[in-house]
């Protein structure tokens, strides 16, 4: 998110990425994800305590990076939320969904969603051709296509159904899909600006 950083310094920034989850003063005792990937560590859990693991991740990402952006000034641009951490819960271990829906019904619900669309083919070829298990159903291409086709089609048809979403095209280049995010948020918040401020 750094090119957006540097076109909208004013906006908040939030992402869900261990690199950047974990940096709060209070989180020292996460210190060990700077050397071990989280989704390494969930590897070793079993159901209920890897949902729990998942239930933690996005706790943290509310407490420490949402809640404090929203109750300042400026967007706030979230790479990654509750949403997809629900879908791949409920297409991997269903049992242990209540977990995270309990969960959401507490965090609050974005305005619009930005989905880059990128076609798995080329997912799995960024991702050198290999997956975690809460990436994939096996850790093969057709593991991981399965996955993130049901956790697209959770997400559509029961997560964000109320949601507005804008499809940008992830296969352009970094900076044109940076200015389509710009421009996409820019629109946002022009539409809820008061008349007198959109016609400044």
């Amino acid at each position: 998110m750094g090119n957006l950083q540097e076109a909208r310094p004013t906006w908040n920034f939030a992402s869900a990425d261990p690199g950047k989850l974990w940096t709060h003063p209070s989180l020292d005792y996460m210190s060990w994800t700077s050397s071990v990937h989280p989704r390494e560590y969930a590897e070793r859990l079993d159901d209920i305590s890897r949902t729990s693991f998942f239930a933690h991740i996005v706790g943290i990402l509310h407490d420490f990076h949402v809640a404090p952006a929203l109750k300042g000034d400026g967007a706030l641009v979230c790479d990654s939320y509750d949403y997809r951490f629900r879908a791949k819960v409920e297409s991997l271990y269903p049992s242990t969904r209540p977990l995270l829906d309990a969960m959401a019904e507490m965090l609050p619900r974005p305005d619009l969603v930005l989905w880059l669309d990128l076609p798995l083919k080329e997912a799995w070829r960024r991702k050198g051709g290999t997956c975690s298990s809460f990436e994939g159903t096996s850790k093969d291409e057709a593991g991981f296509v399965a996955l993130q086709t049901a956790v697209e089609r959770l997400i559509f048809e029961k997560y964000l159904v109320d949601t507005p979403v804008r499809r940008l095209d992830a296969t352009q280049e970094p900076h044109i899909l940076s200015a389509g995010v710009l421009e996409a948020v820019d629109h946002l918040i022009g539409s809820r600006a008061p008349a007198y401020l959109r016609a400044a």
